[in-house]
């Protein structure tokens, strides 16, 4: 993702949350300069303790911040990484006694039924 959309991304969330740039920048430890140039895009390769900073006081999942998720929810990110571990465990011990291929399908399609709730 580049620079400026995770930017966008900081820059809205800290909106929403009704968070100044000084606010933000306090709790991060940082300039509130750093937060303003981090929102507009123009700081190359953030560092990953200030990535989880920031998505800390925001109250999101890094990955969200950085684009890696699509989902800024915390728990919802968790809750879906949970539920994949979950899948293909299953699904690895399915193989091994030689499910079928259409069953496989079927609990795939399970999968993405609950992944949905």
């Amino acid at each position: 993702m580049e620079n400026k959309e995770i930017g966008l991304r900081i820059k809205s969330r800290r909106e929403e949350k009704n968070l100044t740039l000084q606010e933000v920048a306090d709790k991060v430890g940082v300039a509130k300069s750093t937060i303003q140039r981090y929102e507009a895009g123009t700081i190359e390769n953030i560092k990953l303790p200030v990535i989880n900073a920031i998505a800390q006081v925001l109250g999101v999942n890094p990955s969200w911040v950085i684009g890696k998720s699509d989902s800024p929810d915390v728990e919802k990110d968790t809750r879906d990484f949970e539920l994949k571990d979950t899948y293909f465990s299953f699904a690895k011990e399915m193989q091994e006694k030689n499910v079928s291929e259409e069953d496989m399908q079927k609990l795939w399609q399970f999968y993405e039924m609950i992944k949905k709730m």
